[in-house]
């Protein structure tokens, strides 16, 4: 990955003079700063800065950005043709970091449109699949993991998982969990072979997704009997 000396050394190519991450909660900062046109900007090179940016920094504002910056990037881009070089970088490996509950509500549900709009490329679908049987025969015969392919295939599972069985009852809490099931809806419709990934893959001891999907719709069925906002009823709709 790229360094944040590598990143700023590495601005003049982008036609950007910073981009240290705190410059990122400053208010239309970028466009301030682009020298160059649109045209001439490296964006796989920016996405990757953005991605370095995102899985390094603590302060949740500056990770928005950097997230939000990939996910406008790739929703200008052709899926088909033209999102799959933004997935060369260890992309997934990095957004299984940013699924993780440590990362707070709005930063997982940044997390999950950026993995929608790199999945919606039917290339890196099939290179997510393929990296995750890869992964689960690698861990069933205990071999090593081959290190020329990007990493964290199953940790976006993990990810899934805990933005699915996230507890809360607030509007944020209800968002997240109706994203990260429609995610997955997303992959079990994209084929046979993403579908059978998602059914098999174990959990926390015997549970699959379709276990912990059935949980958490039976522990919301038991909330919406009970007392409770119309906006909270109205978000789980």
């Amino acid at each position: 990955m790229i360094s944040y000396e590598t990143s700023n050394a590495g601005c003049s190519s982008l036609g950007i003079k910073s981009i240290y991450p705190k410059h990122l909660c400053k208010k239309r900062c970028l466009n301030a700063d682009i020298s160059l046109p649109l045209s001439s900007v490296n964006w796989v090179l920016l996405f990757e800065m953005m991605l370095q940016i995102a899985v390094s920094n603590t302060e949740e504002c500056v990770i928005l950005e950097a997230i939000s910056i990939m996910n406008v990037i790739l929703m200008s881009s052709n899926a088909q043709t033209e999102t799959e070089k933004f997935g060369q970088s260890p992309v997934f490996e990095s957004i299984a970091q940013l699924l993780r509950r440590e990362a707070g509500l709005r930063v997982q549900k940044e997390a999950l449109h950026l993995l929608f709009l790199l999945l919606n490329c039917s290339k890196l679908l099939s290179i997510f699949c393929s990296g995750c049987k890869e992964e689960e025969i690698a861990g069933s015969t205990n071999n090593k993991k081959n290190t020329s392919t990007p990493k964290g295939f199953s940790s976006i599972f993990v990810g899934l998982a805990e933005c699915i069985a996230c507890s809360g009852n607030s509007i944020q809490d209800i968002e997240l969990r109706k994203r990260a099931i429609i995610m997955l809806a997303f992959l079990a419709s994209s084929g046979k072979s993403s579908f059978e990934i998602m059914v098999s893959h174990k959990l926390h001891g015997e549970t699959n997704f379709l276990m912990l999907i059935l949980q958490v719709l039976v522990s919301e069925m038991n909330v919406k009997a009970s007392a409770e906002p119309a906006r909270s009823i109205k978000a789980r709709h």
